[in-house]
């Protein structure tokens, strides 16, 4: 049954401990002071307190409790298993509470069943090896008491809610619990007094069946003792008057006649065998003439003189074996002259105990007066020692019956301590008492029986138990039906009043108070019904007003939302505090950042600025937030101010910022409002446009000094081959002129370079296929320099229209920077790739190119890479991170590269990273394809 979310307790706090240890203090006692049903089978308490801790303080407190209420069982029953059941069982209980909204007696009934017996079987049958008997007893006794106890600690519950208004309870679980318990209660009271009154009846059963058994027992025994005395004295009277010689007649004649005499002798003063029957041993020796002096009851019968029992003793006559006799003094004048003695056969004796015995499965036991044993059908015991029990008490009991109770070794049910428990009484043999019978009666004939009886009831009551709370489940559900149904109607009434008017389907009831309250809501929302249907005739022309006004509105709303939501910048509205009131969604795809972030974060907004700009920013921060009345006039009011942000993602751009104030038709400060424009484009395009005029500039000065340079350069070159013509090989002079001649042709390479620069030298373009020119021009470059290259050049490669000179030169150029970038190692290797290209808007436009096809050629080292701070100015004229003063780094070669490649309407782009390398790559519009 489910339980209603207002009921869930709060969390446990601190005033809590008291009442914790209380409950635990009380669950001690419930378990101390057990309700005893019949043998040692008894009915705890402790487990009402567990679930009143998980009640009232929450799973982890009544986990811990359960485990310190249980303890005791281990001294009530001796082993731990309890405390484990119990502990589990508040563990699972909680667990179906909480996380499945459960009842508490339902959720412990489920336990039992699936968690709970079987653990009880395992641990009683399997661990402690209990009879299936005794388990299936246990088991059941367990689940109800647990399920019963699981019931008293909600109805308790329950009760502290209704008196303290704590918690809300459902109506439902009330009654499901009180028939529950008015079903549960009186069969376990009748169980009680039943079980206790067949225990009563059982127990003095067992008594008296046992004194009357004991009774017959030994009259029996007397009688059979009596006979054979009678014979015995009558030999003792006859040896008195007769010499020796003429007894051997006798002894033998009442031997023969006289099954139970095995053997019978007349004795001396001194214990010698004077007559004797029979005469000879089975082996032949006479039996005349030996002495018996040293037997132990020898003084007693001097002593006494009246005839007696012995103790049991090992016979000298073989074939050796415990046996008894009984003597009777031979009296001559008064005076002791010897004895009678008799060894006697017991054999009727033990027939007639066994079959006394067998019907109740009883043990008898016969001692003599040393209590050694003398016969007996305890497999456990030995002839001729003394009686040994094992550890245990004998509680002594009315009408001479006493009880053997043994002491239970670790890890047995309490329970099997009366499985081997047995009723005695003892009784005495011989005139002078000088045996003892001691009869048993096991309880385990009476324990099985009274078990299957009890399981059977208690079986019977847990079925009933079961079908009691499955009834309770029905009855309840059917008894609140109608209320639930009423809840869920009077939950939202004034809606469904105005949604349905009066053609709500109110329940119907049998029952009297439902009845009543149902009838009470559907006057009530007659009434409410006919309220709402005239305040919606007043309202209706003032919603037609409002949704004339609303329209207007929304459609002005829309309008503001559509051109500030999707235009390109980024706008934010701040109250006169500062704090964001609105950031448009453009500023995820300005600053990276979400609207949100904004709003939740005032800061976010100074943070985002670049720290150069920092200080520009606050200052024209304050002048625009200032005094309302001056921020118009202010140096920073309705004024547009640059500057960077870095976004989310680390990328720096530029924003276009201006701020105007915002007042209501009153002159009321309502706040700024703020527009943000990223102009990053348009900065990068103002850059480089500046780039291109001084790269202009410098062509053109440096094209024109090229011009007259190389003009001098060549009539010097004129006049240093005359000058080598005139002179000798083999003279200094020579060798000084070829210097010359050679830093000349140098000097006339680097003019060329400069023309190429300037106006891109005599350019004659045609079409070309690019894959043989990079190949051909990249190996001729390496070809001295022990460097290894990679090639990536498909056959599917599209064709550029470019100055092929020009562009070898550009390959030429980038492999020899590649080049120059690594050492001469067989490890190291260039990578030359060339790909076909297909350039969107966007792609283009991030490139400075026009959309359309492309060839891409990369050319990638593995060299020390270029420091992110001189990226941008290696394209720049005589820019080198290379050593001066040298054939290395002169300077114009990228920048040769990047102003032909320009003037064919491609770019170069750069990626590096220091320690792994640079990759350069070159975009060539493609031919027509």
């Amino acid at each position: 049954m489910a339980t209603s979310a207002a009921s869930k307790k709060k969390a446990p706090n601190k005033k809590s401990i008291p009442l914790l240890l209380i409950l635990i203090a009380a669950g001690l006692a419930g378990n101390y002071s057990h309700l005893p049903l019949f043998l040692n089978i008894d009915f705890l308490f402790g487990s009402i307190f567990a679930m009143l801790v998980l009640q009232f303080c929450g799973v982890g407190r009544a986990i811990l409790a359960a485990a310190i209420i249980s303890s005791y069982t281990v001294i009530l029953y001796n082993h731990p298993y309890a405390l484990i059941i119990m502990t589990g069982e508040v563990a699972a209980v909680g667990w179906l509470m909480e996380r499945r909204r459960m009842g508490m007696v339902l959720a412990d009934t489920l336990y039992w069943l699936v968690i709970g017996m079987p653990l009880l079987y395992f641990f009683y049958h399997i661990v402690m090896h209990a009879p299936d008997s005794n388990t299936h007893m246990l088991m059941t006794k367990q689940a109800v008491n647990g399920i019963a106890n699981a019931l008293i600690a909600r109805l308790i519950f329950t009760s502290f809610l209704l008196w303290s208004r704590a918690w809300l309870m459902p109506y439902r679980e009330i009654i499901y619990n009180l028939l529950a318990f008015f079903v549960l209660m009186p069969a376990l009271l009748l169980l009680a007094v039943g079980s206790r009154e067949d225990f009563a009846e059982t127990d003095h059963h067992v008594r008296s069946t046992l004194i009357q058994e004991s009774q017959s027992l030994t009259n029996r025994l007397e009688t059979w003792v009596e006979n054979r005395r009678s014979t015995i004295v009558h030999l003792a009277e006859m040896a008195a008057s007769r010499p020796p010689g003429e007894m051997q007649a006798p002894l033998e004649q009442a031997q023969k006649s006289d099954v139970n005499l095995l053997r019978i002798g007349l004795l001396d003063r001194q214990a010698t065998t004077l007559a004797y029957a029979p005469r000879r041993e089975e082996t032949g020796q006479t039996n005349i003439g030996k002495s018996f002096a040293d037997r132990p009851y020898i003084p007693l019968l001097q002593q006494s003189r009246r005839p007696l029992l012995s103790e049991v003793m090992m016979s000298r006559v073989p074939p050796p074996r415990p046996v008894v006799a009984m003597m009777a003094p031979v009296l001559i004048a008064g005076e002791y002259g010897g004895f009678i003695g008799a060894i006697l056969a017991l054999e009727q004796i033990r027939l007639h105990l066994d079959k006394s015995t067998d019907t109740h499965a009883a043990l008898y036991t016969l001692l003599d007066k040393n209590d050694h044993i003398i016969m007996t059908n305890r497999p456990d015991q030995t002839i001729m020692t003394p009686l040994k029990r094992g550890k245990g008490e004998i509680y002594h009991l009315d009408d001479g019956i006493s009880q053997w109770v043994p002491r239970l070794p670790s890890k047995t049910a309490a329970a099997e301590q009366w499985q081997h428990s047995s009723y005695l009484i003892e009784s005495t043999i011989g005139t002078l008492s000088e045996w003892q019978l001691i009869l048993e009666q096991p309880v385990v004939p009476f324990q099985k029986t009274l078990y299957k009886n009890y399981t059977g009831k208690l079986t019977l009551l847990f079925v009933i138990l079961l079908g009691a709370l499955a009834l309770a489940e029905l009855l309840s559900r059917w008894i609140v039906a109608t209320l639930e149904k009423l809840q869920q109607l009077t939950r939202d009434l004034p809606i469904r009043l105005r949604n349905q008017g009066n053609n709500i389907a109110w329940p119907d009831s049998s029952i009297k108070e439902a009845h009543y309250l149902i009838n009470n809501f559907r006057t009530m929302g007659d009434l409410l019904s006919k309220q709402f249907h005239e305040i919606q005739q007043i309202n209706k022309s003032l919603e037609q007003r409002v949704q004339e006004r609303t329209r207007e509105l929304a459609e002005s709303q829309e309008k503001f939302r559509t051109v500030v939501d999707y235009s390109y910048g980024w706008e934010v509205w701040d109250d006169p505090a500062g704090a964001c009131l609105y950031c448009s969604p453009s500023s995820a795809r300005v600053t990276g950042y979400p609207p949100a972030a904004f709003q939740a974060d005032p800061d976010l907004r100074e943070r985002l600025i670049h720290p150069d700009d920092l200080p520009s920013w606050k200052a024209h921060y304050e002048a625009v937030h200032a005094r309302p009345e001056e921020a118009e006039a202010g140096p920073g009011a309705n004024k547009e101010f640059d500057f960077r942000i870095i976004r989310a993602d680390g990328e720096i751009r530029w924003i276009s910022h201006l701020c105007h104030h915002i007042y209501d038709a009153q002159g009321r400060d309502l706040g700024h409002r703020i527009s943000n424009r990223d102009i990053t484009d348009r900065k990068r395009l103002e850059a480089e446009l500046v780039k291109a005029r001084n790269l202009e500039s410098l062509g053109i000065l440096a094209g024109g000094i090229a011009h007259d340079f190389n003009n001098l350069l060549q009539g010097l070159l004129g006049n240093l081959e005359i000058a080598k013509m005139k002179s000798e090989k083999a003279s200094p002079a020579y060798r000084f002129l070829e210097q010359a001649e050679q830093v000349s042709g140098a000097a006339i390479q680097l003019t060329r370079q400069l023309i190429a620069f300037s106006a891109g030298g005599n350019c004659q373009p045609t079409i070309i296929q690019p894959a043989r020119h990079i190949r051909e021009e990249s190996l001729a470059t390496l070809a001295d320099s022990g460097l290894a290259v990679e090639f990536d050049l498909p056959a599917t490669l599209w064709d550029i229209k470019i100055d092929p000179s020009q562009f070898d030169n550009v390959i030429k150029q980038m492999v020899i920077n590649a080049m120059e970038a690594l050492p001469a190692l067989a490890e190291n290797r260039l990578r030359i790739t060339a790909a076909n290209l297909s350039l969107t808007k966007n792609q283009a436009t991030s490139l400075t190119l026009a959309p359309g096809n492309y060839l891409k050629i990369s050319i990638q080292d593995q060299g020390s890479g270029i420091p992110k701070e001189y990226l941008p100015l290696i394209f720049d004229p005589y820019f080198s991170t290379k050593e001066r003063g040298s054939q290395k780094g002169m300077g114009l070669g990228l920048a040769l590269c990047d102003a032909i490649i320009r003037k064919q309407g491609g770019t170069i782009t750069v990626e590096s990273t220091v320690h792994q390398g640079t990759t350069f790559h070159i975009y060539l519009p493609a031919a027509a394809v």
